[in-house]
């Protein structure tokens, strides 16, 4: 078990720091640019539910 969650955490680092070092920063700025994407994405999609009602 614990080896999938090392796994599982070196996905995540390293595409956070694939896209942090693509604009020359490093991995806590990829994953703050992947949480901010995400969280567009879904403030966008409650904000056209709304506009349904």
């Amino acid at each position: 078990m614990f080896d999938l969650d090392l796994k599982v955490f070196y996905f995540f680092y390293s595409h956070c720091k694939v896209l942090g070092s693509i604009f020359g920063f490093g991995a806590f700025e990829g994953a703050i640019m992947y949480i901010s994407v995400i969280a567009l994405a879904i403030v966008k999609v409650n904000e056209a539910k709304k506009v349904k009602k």
